[in-house]
């Protein structure tokens, strides 16, 4: 069964997908639009130039396997990671 992470940064844009590793970061959807507790004090403040949360992690995918990014700007594509990848070169 192929896992799909609903939640990752757009891949790059290549003219040919091809069956290969690409590492991307992911996330969940509320750490992507800043809205995790962890871009926050306790008082509920924001955390100026505070980036990034402890849920931010690399993976790698494979590109011709996932999703472009869309058009829309706040569009996170679902990805299959590499080890899944039903195409990929036997090793």
């Amino acid at each position: 069964m192929t896992a799909i992470h609903d939640h990752a940064r757009p891949l790059p844009k290549t003219t040919t997908p091809q069956h290969r590793p690409v590492t991307i970061e992911v996330a969940y959807q509320e750490c992507w639009e800043h809205e995790c507790d962890e871009f926050y004090t306790d008082d509920g403040d924001e955390i100026p130039g505070k980036e990034t949360c402890s849920h931010f992690h690399e993976m790698e995918i494979c590109e011709a396997c996932s999703e472009p990014r869309k058009a829309e700007a706040d569009s996170y594509p679902p990805v299959v990671a590499w080890a899944d990848c039903q195409h990929k070169p036997a090793a």
